[in-house]
């Protein structure tokens, strides 16, 4: 290090070991903002775990504070956005109770406001919003329409002193009864987490054994180790609040009790959304996370695994004339049709825009499913009750072998794996390159047609149909739907399938393509609840009113620009593009007023943008009260202010 310092031309300076006075600028700020972290936790009375949102509140606070830095009692806010004083009614102590807004409830007498715990702000969408915890539903709300209250004990997570300690070992969970419409819904979801919270204890109990922890539940170092400070969180299912403690370090007690982690204890109670998770953009930044660093961790080790096992790629030298191209990792949360997490998933890509036509890549065009003979096909499954189940191919593009010579530099934090002066040379079609979709698409079509024994369709170059016609096979790039009446024959397909893929079998069809599926024994229903409610929480409208009718009353004449409307800043574009995307998956119904909204994305104005919210949004689609494919509409559509 010293000598590449050097050559770059870089002073090494270095600290003296517990001389803090020698810090520089950045470290002593990160010295400030925490000790406003533990300000405002210990004021608050929140537990550790809630530091993220603490470390964001501090920063916010500390960036509207006076400086000495700046001349005439400037803060670094002004300084930054050029507003000398920022508007600081909105602020709030951390960890105060609020009182969040509920548009509509199931009955008129029910209350129209749900208690919870002020976390922080939220500006990601240039719309300053406060985030609030509701233990009822043990999630954080990005809100505009809330009423704080503060006072002394204005704190609603109890037991969340660093006082006080529970260990998990032989202790049932304190239940806080709230109000549930199923008691038995509750008591299975609470039984079922103390469970999958049991199993994981028992785990770790065994590991603390087999390290060497004696009965006594002291460790050979038992008495030069700290102990460390104790931190207990609140996991909440929807309808009841189930506290449990848990330890930054897990230290075995007399009885061999362990305490959880918090994203241990969240993910096994499946508590914890998709959302929540914070997607890192680089291999370092993923494997360093400190909360969700091992997660990532294992997925990187099963996407090299998987790449191991096929034989993607071979080391080799690089020909002349020949440049690398260039690679990067991209992380993802799969979530489920709740939106909880259901897999972190890290992707090995290749940087394909640098490809060169005729040198790396040649034909690159590959065909999916339409979203129309989706429909079709469901709408026809319901009517002749057909059986209609779901497949996944893991690493999908990795089958298919690449005609074209490609090479690319290893992957990012596995560089030292490739000796130095070597490149690697891709032998099947991995994530990224422009040709991998068809070459992956003429892999399933020859095993499809020579294997298989399926036709391919003319018509849609996507459906497959067995010789006899009993069967059907729809392709989505690596998703497929199986159809047919016989049990049997839709085993064997997934037999040959497994038998030449790596493949996840799904089981019925029940979340495909971001909608959700549900069947009755006569009707298939389609519905994006999941996207839609992101789409009013995006434009902060989960509290807004109804409407009944895809535009207002003479709102084609309002569409027609005036001289006296004023451009708008507003995102227009992007709330257009939202709804034009769920006209054409499951809301028919709503794509004439999205087709007039999108004629005006060009120069939108005020009122443009005052009509477009006005378009409603409802989880669901149903037309016409008969059998088939439908959606599920409810008596009050949702529309965006």
């Amino acid at each position: 290090m010293r000598h590449y310092l050097d050559s770059k031309g870089i002073t090494h300076e270095l600290t003296g070991r517990s001389a803090s006075a020698q810090n520089g600028v950045a470290e002593r700020m990160n010295r400030t903002i925490m000790n406003l972290v533990r300000t405002v936790l210990a004021d608050s009375g929140l537990p550790h775990s809630w530091w993220g949102h603490a470390v964001r509140y501090a920063t916010m606070v500390r960036n509207r504070m006076v400086t000495r830095t700046f001349d005439n009692k400037e803060i670094p806010y002004g300084r930054f956005y050029g507003t000398h004083v920022p508007d600081l009614h909105l602020l709030q102590p951390f960890g105060c109770r609020a009182w969040v807004h509920v548009p509509t409830t199931a009955s008129t007498l029910e209350s129209r406001s749900i208690e919870g715990t002020f976390v922080g702000f939220d500006d990601e969408d240039k719309i300053l919003k406060y985030l609030v915890y509701l233990p009822e539903q043990n999630r954080i709300v990005r809100t505009a329409d809330c009423t704080f209250i503060q006072g002394e004990d204005d704190t609603l997570l109890e037991g969340h002193r660093a006082h006080h300690k529970v260990p998990l070992h032989d202790h049932k969970p304190t239940v806080k009864k709230t109000v549930a419409k199923d008691n038995k819904t509750a008591k299975a979801r609470a039984e079922a987490t103390k469970t999958k919270a049991n199993a994981i204890r028992d785990k770790a109990n065994a590991e603390l054994r087999s390290a060497g922890v004696n009965k006594s539940g002291d460790t050979p170092n038992s008495q030069a180790t700290s102990t460390p400070p104790d931190v207990s969180s609140t996991l909440c299912s929807s309808e009841q609040a189930i506290t449990l403690t848990k330890t930054a370090t897990p230290k075995a007690s007399k009885h061999d009790s362990v305490c959880l982690t918090y994203e241990e204890a969240a993910l096994i109670a499946s508590d914890i959304m998709a959302f929540d998770v914070p997607i890192p953009s680089s291999h370092d930044e993923a494997v360093n996370d400190p909360v969700w660093g091992k997660h990532w961790k294992k997925a990187l080790a099963s996407e090299v695994k998987s790449h191991k096992e096929i034989r993607s790629f071979e080391v080799c030298d690089l020909p002349h004339g020949r440049k690398p191209l260039r690679t990067r990792w991209v992380f993802k949360v799969k979530e489920g049709p709740d939106g909880r997490i259901e897999k972190f998933k890290a992707r090995w890509v290749i940087i394909g825009f640098s490809q060169v036509a005729g040198v790396d890549y040649g034909l690159t065009f590959a065909p999916v499913l339409r979203l129309a003979t989706i429909r079709v096909l469901l709408a026809f499954a319901a009517a002749t009750g057909m059986h209609v189940h779901q497949m996944d191919v893991s690493t999908a593009f990795l089958y298919a072998l690449l005609e074209e010579e490609v090479y690319v530099r290893p992957p990012p934090g596995y560089e030292h794996v490739v000796p130095k002066g070597k490149i690697l040379k891709l032998l099947r079609a991995v994530y990224g390159l422009k040709q991998s979709p068809r070459a992956w698409n003429h892999t399933l079509d020859l095993f499809l047609r020579k294997q298989a024994n399926m036709t391919r369709l003319k018509s849609d170059q996507c459906i497959y149909v067995s010789k006899d016609g009993t069967l059907i096979i729809a392709i989505y790039v690596d998703d497929l739907l199986i159809i047919s009446k016989d049990m049997d024959k839709i085993n064997k397909v997934k037999d040959k399938l497994s038998s030449r893929f790596k493949m996840s079998d799904l089981g019925e069809l029940s979340w495909y393509l971001g909608m959700r599926v549900t069947r009755t024994p006569d009707r298939i229903t389609l519905d994006q609840q999941t996207y839609t409610t992101k789409i009013l929480e995006r434009f902060d409208m989960q509290n807004a009113h109804s409407q009944s009718t895809p535009l207002a009353a003479g709102a084609d004449k309002k569409l027609v620009s005036s001289p006296d409307d004023e451009p708008t800043n507003a995102p227009y574009r992007e709330l257009v593009g939202s709804l034009l995307y769920l006209a054409l998956t499951t809301r028919p119904d709503i794509a004439v007023a999205v087709n007039k909204l999108a004629r005006l994305v060009n120069k939108p104005t005020n009122t443009h943008w005052k009509i477009a919210k006005k378009s409603p949004t409802v989880p669901g689609w149903n037309p016409h009260p008969r059998p088939g494919v439908q959606g599920q509409r409810q008596s009050q559509t949702h529309r965006l202010r």
